[in-house]
């Protein structure tokens, strides 16, 4: 529990220092839109009262400055978490040229090793993530906290990628 709290608290001031953040670096420079961005990144996923480490890569593919479509694939290895691992198909939508909020369907695979049977199952995922670049060569650092929806539960992922637009 207390990893728990101590990683929602470095989210969310990372999430609070970057809308600060934003505001004082909104500038004259001139934006070059990056079509494709992939990131990789870690955190912790909770499921109930259990949570593990998850790894999750992203590619997101801009169709403009604010819009894209984006594929997941997240990756837990724990022998409490259920979820093996899940894929995901999110709409992102960016505002303030920082905030990426996203959502869209998604399909969990389940260890059965765990549950003693199949129950993988489709969820919905919403998420936030606030994107501070770094340098001038499209390289970002991105705090995101998202939540998987299921028809009985819930999973929540907090956690911190590092990716590369071009």
């Amino acid at each position: 529990m207390k990893g728990r709290t101590l990683t929602f608290l470095v989210v969310a001031l990372a999430l609070v220092a970057g809308s600060g953040l934003a505001v004082a670096e909104s500038g004259d420079t001139e934006e070059v839109l990056r079509k494709n961005s992939v990131s990789i990144g870690a955190g912790s996923l909770d499921e109930g009262a259990e949570n593990a480490t998850q790894i999750t890569l992203e590619y997101v593919r801009w169709m403009d400055h604010d819009f894209g479509v984006g594929v997941d694939l997240d990756f837990a290895d724990d022998d409490k978490i259920v979820r093996e691992w899940a894929i995901a198909v999110p709409f992102h939508l960016k505002f303030a040229n920082y905030f990426d909020v996203y959502a869209g369907p998604g399909y969990e695979f389940q260890d059965e090793s765990i549950t003693g049977d199949d129950d993988s199952d489709f969820f919905f995922r919403l998420g936030l993530g606030v994107e501070f670049d770094i340098g001038q060569g499209g390289w970002f650092v991105e705090p995101m906290i998202e939540a998987d929806l299921f028809r009985s539960d819930e999973k929540y992922f907090l956690g911190v990628a590092v990716g590369k637009a071009f």
